[in-house]
């Protein structure tokens, strides 16, 4: 992890937020759920944060930039 830029050090902490968070989505039921708790925003969190992940072991910084500039 040395040799990771402050962007993929990001990403590395902000990926598996978004997957825990879409999981959590289906998991917790919705009355006690701080998010809206539909399907596809739940959908939306897992995806992003498993190609948050693969973006982070492909080690490019151009591409853990542009995902975290997208999501900023």
């Amino acid at each position: 992890m040395e040799n990771k830029t402050l962007n993929q050090k990001t990403l590395l902490v902000f990926a598996p937020l978004l997957l825990l968070t879409g999981i959590a989505g289906f998991v917790i039921p919705e009355q006690y759920s701080l998010m809206s708790g539909a399907a596809p925003y739940n959908l939306f969190h897992i995806f992003f944060g498993a190609i948050g992940l693969l973006l982070t072991m492909s080690n490019n910084d151009l591409a853990a930039s542009s995902f975290n500039f997208g999501f900023a």
